[in-house]
């Protein structure tokens, strides 16, 4: 979570409360962001108003000729996250009806099988675009848990297939 404090400061008939400034550049950081700002007491003349933004992370895996079993480590979280959003798409110039089945999985316990963000995977075939994928079976991924990528089937010819997670602070 990212927090930005606008200070306290007079309004324009300088009455040292500051609540006219705050509230024109809450708007401001609204129109801009999309997000709420949140007065912490507007009865306080030196309060100030803060935005929240819940900074968004990501983690990349490149797998280079993919083939099915193939796995690889995504990273480890300390913290509890939730995935917010999971992209692939292949690349290469011998690309050939590249398609890819994958899932990403994580865990306490790298040696489970792992819970499956999307069960049963994702099919890519795109080398444009790519896939983006938002609906999760299980997207909450608690404290000290690995997260890695595996392919479960694969047909044509990729040169790379990458995987893109995001992911935010649950």
């Amino acid at each position: 979570m990212v927090s930005y404090t606008l200070p306290s400061v007079g309004t324009a008939a300088n009455d040292g409360t500051g609540t006219a400034w705050r509230t024109s550049w809450s708007r401001v950081i609204t129109a801009i962001t999309g997000l709420q700002t949140h007065e912490n007491n507007v009865a306080n003349p030196h309060v100030v108003t803060e935005v929240q933004v819940a900074a968004k992370h990501e983690m990349t895996v490149v797998f280079t000729s993919p083939a099915a079993a193939d796995e690889i480590k995504l990273g480890f979280v300390g913290r509890g996250v939730t995935i917010t959003e999971m992209r692939a798409v292949h690349s290469g110039t011998g690309l050939s009806s590249p398609s890819v089945t994958w899932t990403v999985r994580h865990h306490t316990d790298r040696a489970n099988a792992g819970n499956e963000v999307v069960t049963s995977g994702t099919t890519t075939t795109s080398a444009t675009v790519g896939d983006d994928v938002t609906v999760f079976n299980d997207s909450t991924v608690p404290a000290n848990s690995h997260i890695w990528a595996e392919v479960t089937a694969e047909s044509g010819t990729t040169d790379k297939f990458e995987i893109t997670v995001v992911y935010q602070a649950a």
